[in-house]
């Protein structure tokens, strides 16, 4: 529900039409500075609401600020993500130093390390039961009056096309699978002007609203924020190519410094820096880009300071746009897996099965390997004399040794045992 404003036209008045009416026409002095304060609490001293004249980079600034200062919570929640996802995929034999990269230590020789992942089944199985039901939705009428009757027939007509227009199925599918691996994961309504109904008059499609999904590295909240009780503000942030976002939104929204690629070329992978990246490079078509970042800040209404809420656009280093929330309801809403954690960004239900998995994994391992080494014979031979080694039948071995003296004293069997 981004709204986009021309580039002739004047730049946005932030305050215009955020501010309650109040009963007297002006607001004294101290009526001012209680409502700064306020607003300092709620969103930050450098929120530009409170400010007389806020410019375009205070937005910015501003926008940066309330989603910088949410990364130390942020950092341990998403470090599970990373080894969530990992687990579902089948990289299961994986650890960490000090909360940094998720990584498989080097393999001692002649070691198994099997995976029976029973992990990313499971997930795949839910998620078809889950998109294989389609949510019943169906308009009563209020009353037997013909026209309620109408009027309930013709709510079930747009219901329907609505959620065939919005593509429901694939978003929630979407949604779901990575509420599964993330514990939550979240869906955005928003105006999409190139979507909707062909007009003849107009010259073009009407538009409509249309969906988006978001990961859990791309979305922070108001300290507030739980499963029951709504955020103060919402973050979201979103990583477009600069050739995308100076193709959308002009040549200014990328600095001097910027263009040259130094800051921003690449996915950053270090543990300060995982937010929006994780798992970006394996999985979006590679890493080496240059991108920009793109900020939606979402306050939703207050009855004291933003009846109509306010949705502000940034990208790079210019202000797209800041104004109230069309329709005056806060365009995004949370997906879960489940998982009986009040938290806002709750543990997945699947976190309850790793440790058994790498049980799994590693009692396998240690079968198929103690089957491997006593179902045949076993050898011991001495240290340089081992040429090469030839599988009989599958089962044993036969090892050319060079020796000058007895072989006896070069190579001797070694017992197996039962598995």
């Amino acid at each position: 529900m981004t709204m986009q404003a021309d580039e002739e036209d004047a730049p946005v008045a932030p305050n215009d039409g955020l501010v309650i009416e109040q009963d007297e026409p002006e607001q004294d002095d101290e009526q001012m500075e209680r409502r700064k304060r306020a607003i300092d609490v709620l969103y930050g001293d450098s929120c530009p609401l409170a400010m007389e004249d806020p410019t375009g980079d205070d937005w910015v600034s501003w926008m940066g600020t309330l989603w910088d200062d949410r990364a130390p919570y942020m950092m341990p929640i998403l470090y599970e993500v990373e080894r969530n996802r990992l687990f579902a995929d089948g990289m299961q034999w994986i650890s960490s130093t000090n909360k940094g990269p998720w990584r498989e230590p080097p393999k001692p020789k002649d070691k198994l390390r099997l995976v029976v992942n029973m992990i990313g089944p499971a997930l795949d199985w839910r998620l078809q039961v889950l998109t294989e039901q389609r949510p019943g939705v169906k308009a009563i009428p209020a009353s037997t009056d013909p026209d309620d009757q109408k009027r309930a027939q013709a709510n079930q007509l747009l219901l329907d096309y609505q959620h065939t227009q919005q593509d429901v199925p694939a978003i929630l599918r979407e949604a779901c699978f990575w509420a599964q691996r993330d514990g939550v994961s979240f869906v955005r309504q928003y105006w999409e002007p190139d979507r909707g109904i062909e007009d003849e008059v107009y010259g073009g499609t009407l538009g409509d609203v249309a969906p988006r999904h978001y990961r859990i590295e791309q979305v922070r909240v108001s300290p507030n924020a739980t499963a029951t009780e709504e955020p103060i503000w919402w973050v979201i942030k979103e990583t477009l190519t600069t050739a995308e976002a100076v193709r959308t939104y002009g040549e200014d929204v990328v600095d001097e410094s910027s263009r040259s690629g130094s800051d921003n070329k690449g996915v950053r992978s270090t543990p300060q820096a995982r937010d929006t990246d994780i798992y970006r490079g394996s999985r979006d078509g590679g890493n080496d880009f240059d991108t920009v970042d793109r900020f939606t800040v979402i306050l939703p209404p207050n009855k004291n300071f933003l009846p109509k809420g306010l949705e502000a656009v940034c990208v790079g280093t210019k202000l797209i746009s800041a104004g109230p929330i069309p329709g005056g309801v806060t365009p995004i809403w949370r997906v879960t897996d489940g998982s009986s954690d009040p938290a806002f960004f709750p543990k997945p239900q699947m976190t309850q099965w790793i440790s058994d998995q790498m049980t799994l994994n590693a009692v396998y391992s240690m079968f198929v390997e103690n089957v491997r080494r006593n179902t045949g014979g076993r050898y011991i031979a001495a240290s340089g004399r081992v040429v090469s080694e030839t599988l009989r039948g599958g089962q044993d071995s036969i090892v050319e040794v060079r020796s000058p003296g007895d072989i006896g004293q070069v190579m001797q069997q070694v017992q197996g045992f039962s598995v």
